[in-house]
């Protein structure tokens, strides 16, 4: 369980085609997960959603907000389903994870084994 009273959490899901009933269901998955591990004990998670839009477009409008959120300070812990979820290109991707941690943003993957946490929570920026 997380114990840290300062995570602004924002929640990011993503499907390239447009489906209501299969966004709803990550999006259950993910927030079930987050109720499991605790990090939404302390305040509100925000949920960004871009609902039919590839993953290889970053200038999806959800994720184009969070990364707003992020960069104005409203966001530390960032948490998908799995890495491609942020994005489709590896390349895009890992740059924006290493923009995102440079701002002390955790990013956490539900994937077994595959967790990303950086920087670690708890951690007050830094590397």
């Amino acid at each position: 369980m997380v114990d840290n009273t300062n995570l602004k959490v924002a929640v990011y899901i993503r499907l390239a085609r447009e489906d209501e009933e299969i966004i709803e269901s990550q999006k259950d998955e993910v927030m079930q997960f987050v109720e499991e591990q605790g990090y939404n004990k302390y305040g509100n998670v925000r949920i960004y959603a871009d609902n039919g839009v590839s993953g290889l477009d970053y200038n999806r409008p959800a994720f184009s907000e969070m990364s707003d959120a992020i960069e104005r300070g409203e966001i530390n812990t960032v948490i998908v389903k799995s890495i491609d979820r942020i994005g489709r290109d590896f390349i895009a991707t890992g740059s924006w994870i290493s923009k995102v941690k440079k701002k002390g943003v955790a990013v956490i993957t539900m994937a077994p084994g595959k967790s990303l946490v950086t920087p670690p929570i708890g951690n007050k920026g830094g590397a």
